[in-house]
């Protein structure tokens, strides 16, 4: 899972560097799931391995059932935590192309309930058992504990998790209509955002395998193996869709024919004397290729107030 990551990080930071551009808050969340994903990596590719993911329980040994199951047990946490920070990349990452204030209230909302969604589910996880260590070793029957309903906590996080994954893709698609863009770069833009679908499916696949892996636990070394490497995936789609724009940016840099040439055309009529003037007596035509930063990429935003603010400042200056 953490080499896909990397794969995708390496050249979203190393365009940031080229360009000379500083790390957004995007970057900085993308950056942290990133580090949070290797214990997990480290976890799945190893620990749980070693000790028993799909093969059959009875295969192992007491103490690989008790290891895997504490491995799992931390995979957990740490995959909640994950799931929380990536999607608070994605999050900053819209409060950068959209600033109006009606749509950064929506987003900073978005954000609030998306850091209290993780934190709490992260801490239901890690005590969900009465004593923790009961976590990973009810399995014998030889010790006395508690455990909170473990199929309960993890169905209402995949389907919270899913509403969220769909009220994140509405946001820009529902932004998109007042976009002062050509039909064309609309599409493609909105292909771009659409790609996060791929999250909310893989989620619903997830929660799928989950609903299978909660009436069938009399062998969850075995049963776990699809649950989590949906898990995985969902992950890793995730960061793809968080750096999918800057892989735009980094073609434009690499293909500079990608980029557009902007041509504007404006009419103005003025009185002289008390004559007005026809508007095909004063007009100019101006085209210029633009150059492409990151803010002028980025920005998508509402160009109705800025075009507005642009005519009246025109009809001035001529």
């Amino acid at each position: 899972m953490n080499i896909t990551q990397t794969a995708c990080h390496r050249p979203r930071l190393a365009y940031k560097v080229y360009a000379r551009l500083g790390l957004g808050l995007d970057d900085w969340f993308a950056l942290i799931t990133l580090l949070v994903g290797i214990p997990s990596s480290v976890i799945n590719g190893h620990y749980l391995t070693v000790n028993g993911i799909g093969r059959d329980i009875w295969t192992l040994t007491p103490g690989q059932i008790t290891d895997f199951n504490r491995y799992f047990y931390l995979d957990a946490i740490v995959y909640l935590a994950e799931v929380s920070l990536a999607k608070l990349a994605i999050l900053f990452f819209y409060m950068r192309i959209f600033p109006s204030r009606g749509v950064k209230r929506v987003l900073w909302g978005t954000v609030a309930f998306d850091c209290a969604f993780g934190a709490a589910f992260v801490l239901v996880a890690i005590f969900q058992c009465n004593p923790v260590s009961y976590s990973w070793a009810m399995w014998d029957g030889e010790r006395q504990g508690r455990c909170l309903n473990v199929n309960a906590i993890t169905w209402s996080n995949a389907m919270i998790s899913i509403a969220l994954d769909i009220w994140m893709l509405a946001i820009p698609l529902w932004q998109l209509r007042s976009l002062n863009l050509g039909w064309k770069k609309k599409a493609g833009v909105g292909a771009m955002f659409s790609v996060g679908a791929f999250v909310t499916i893989v989620s619903i696949l997830r929660l799928k395998s989950f609903v299978a892996f909660s009436y069938s636990t009399d062998n969850p070394t075995w049963d776990f193996f699809e649950v989590g490497m949906w898990s995985d995936i969902e992950i890793n789609v995730s960061m793809i869709c968080a750096c999918l724009p800057t892989f735009r940016l980094l073609l434009v840099r690499i293909f500079p024919i990608l980029r557009e040439t902007t041509h504007s055309t404006v009419f103005s009529q003025r009185a002289e004397a008390g004559r007005a003037v026809d508007k095909s007596e004063i007009w100019y035509q101006k085209s210029f290729a633009v150059k492409y930063l990151e803010t002028d990429e980025l920005r998508l935003m509402s160009m109705r107030d800025r075009d507005t603010a642009s005519a009246q400042s025109g009809a001035m200056s001529i």
